[in-house]
């Protein structure tokens, strides 16, 4: 709990520096402009909790969706990018298959994740954990 009480805040400022500088294309933002987007980062916030009220599902999906394009996919393109070969060679092949597979599965995970919240399918508990 206090890990998602801390992460909130300590991830909003950036995410809304890169929001106005990246998306918006500006270095700065009126207090007017900055209000609306605290109320509605927190209200989309407030409505993926209602939606989601198992953070266990939430977390599965946000690393199955953010760890994985930073682990795998990203220095996947990096390498295949900054080779001097064609992405076809077996040198920038063998790196596609491997994190390819590792890509497959972590986005795998997700969609099974948003199914089982969607069919409402929880995995099995132990029978003390009950």
């Amino acid at each position: 709990m206090m890990c998602v009480a801390v992460a909130f805040p300590v991830n909003f400022f950036p995410f809304r520096q890169a929001f106005f500088t990246q998306i918006l294309k500006r270095d700065t933002f009126s207090d007017k402009e900055n209000y609306i987007f605290t109320i509605l980062s927190i209200g989309i916030s407030c409505f993926i909790a209602i939606i989601f009220p198992n953070i266990k599902q939430v977390i599965s999906i946000l690393g199955g969706l953010i760890a994985v394009q930073m682990s795998f996919l990203l220095p996947t393109i990096i390498e295949v990018k900054l080779s001097k070969k064609r992405w076809y060679e077996w040198d920038n092949l063998k790196v596609i298959l491997f994190f390819g597979w590792l890509i497959f599965m972590g986005f795998g995970s997700v969609v099974i994740t948003v199914y089982e919240s969607v069919t409402a399918l929880d995995p099995p508990i132990m029978p003390r954990w009950k």
